[in-house]
């Protein structure tokens, strides 16, 4: 289950992706139709029926062998969840099958997000056969993965937390979910925007997304495989937003001593991005204890 958990995340990060891109790209859509047609005959999909882009790919589908389970908050899901409690540390929702309750969904992890995540991998467990309260007792037992709002440490009060996200979509629900965990403190994040084409194609979205922090610092792209393009950095973020909420410096010494200078007992500090920026959570504890 904690494998099938993990995977859900990555699957509605895909999800999420799709949609926020429109559905302009018919390679992307041709990827997701080709994962649909890799099913194997008379098998299943699970498929998030609130999703606008997921819905767009459902209508496209012309196998009739193909079951498809449907997930989400809505009511015409097959698999719904609904009186949401968001806790700081926790997450918890009643769980529904075809209009009937089944159980409480209590996860251990925080977020919206991831109640969607666990009723994806309920509805998987469940399509398999698997008995329903044994579902929800090993989800109740799922503890997290690395890099998904995982807690590094916490020093003088001050928590420092490393996520993956590095998508506009991604950015937002992390974010909503490290201001719920810091209430009345702030959030401090560290984002390094991950790919030059991306940069390029969300900045707008990325300094949307990066509103909903108290203060951001913007490391520079980090490439990965791909070459610099003209006039694209981590600049074309940190330009489209408040200026007093937004510091672009691309030394990573400078972000570790800035943002240990500016954390109060109470904030959360949160490194994001898919690149190296994960390594800064060590640096960052230990500047902490030391100051």
């Amino acid at each position: 289950l904690k494998s099938t958990f993990s995977n859900f995340n990555h699957i509605r990060t895909s999800q999420c992706r799709w949609c926020a891109n429109k559905l302009s790209s018919n390679s992307i859509k041709f990827v997701f139709e080709q994962i649909v047609s890799s099913i194997k005959q008379g098998g299943f999909l699970v498929a998030c029926g609130d999703d606008v882009g997921v819905n767009t790919l459902l209508k496209r589908i012309r196998r009739s062998d193909l079951q498809i389970h449907l997930y989400g908050k809505g009511s015409s899901n097959d698999f719904r969840i609904d009186k949401i409690h968001l806790a700081p540390k926790g997450s918890s929702s009643v769980v529904s099958s075809t209009g009937r309750k089944v159980g409480e969904l209590n996860l251990a992890v925080a977020g919206e997000h991831n109640l969607l995540n666990g009723l994806a991998a309920f509805a998987a467990a469940s399509a398999l056969g698997a008995a329903e309260t044994k579902v929800l007792d090993g989800l109740a037992s799922f503890t997290g993965t690395k890099r998904r709002f995982e807690l590094k440490g916490e020093v003088g009060g001050v928590k420092v937390i490393d996520d993956y996200g590095h998508h506009p979509t991604e950015v937002t629900v992390t974010l909503t979910t490290a201001k719920n965990l810091a209430q009345a403190g702030r959030v401090i994040v560290i984002f390094q925007p991950h790919r030059y084409s991306r940069t390029a194609a969300f900045a707008t979205q990325f300094s949307t997304s990066l509103a909903l922090a108290d203060f951001t610092y913007l490391l520079e792209v980090y490439a990965a495989s791909e070459k610099p393009l003209p006039g694209v950095s981590s600049l074309l973020i940190a330009k489209a937003m408040n200026p007093q909420q937004v510091k672009f410096e691309p030394s990573m010494i400078e972000v570790v001593n800035e943002v240990v200078a500016m954390a109060k007992s109470g904030d959360v500090i949160l490194t994001l991005g898919a690149g190296d920026v994960s390594s800064l959570g060590e640096p960052i504890l230990q500047a902490l204890a030391n100051r």
